[in-house]
This record gives structure tokens, C-alpha cells and sequence, in this order.
């Protein structure tokens, strides 16, 4: 197994953990992890002069894809408001 799809594999098991323990499973990671999958698939075939420019562009998608899936609130502060006011 190359490096890549080890790296890959542990970024997407974090992102997994991430979501679960931090927000609840509320965060829209599938976005980013099918990011990540094309994006192997996508510069394997691709001319390695090709290679790193497109790898960049990939990188910086999938990075905005996981920054913009994030949400910008809590599960848990959210219960805890809810029980408070309710």
C-alpha cells in the first residue's frame, strides 16, 4: 500500500472521529472524503508534469470543502442553551 493511500485512509478516520466526538455528527464530511477520492483517482492518471499543479488545486478544494462542512456551532452548547431557555 503507498504512502498516499495510508495517509488517506488515517485523514479520513480522523475527519470520522472529528465529527463524532466534536460535533456531534452534524459536520458534512462526505463532501470532503469523495474530495479525497477523486482526487486520487484523478492524479493517478494524470502526466506527472500535470501532476503537482493539479495536486495543489485538489488540496486547496478539498481544505476549503472541509473549512466550509464544519459547523460553526456546537452540539452540545446548542443542548445546553436549549435546556436553559426551554
Amino acid at each position: 500500500m503507498k504512502w498516499w493511500w495510508m495517509f488517506g485512509i488515517l485523514a479520513i478516520g480522523g475527519m470520522m472521529f472529528v465529527n463524532e466526538a466534536w460535533y456531534g455528527n452534524s459536520a458534512a464530511f462526505g463532501t470532503a472524503t469523495s474530495m479525497i477520492i477523486v482526487a486520487w483517482i484523478g492524479l493517478k492518471s494524470l502526466e506527472n508534469r500535470y501532476r503537482i499543479r493539479m495536486g495543489v488545486i485538489f488540496s486547496l478544494l478539498i481544505a476549503e470543502a472541509i473549512y466550509f462542512g464544519l459547523p460553526s456551532y456546537s452540539v452540545a452548547e446548542a443542548e445546553h442553551t436549549l435546556k436553559h431557555s426551554h
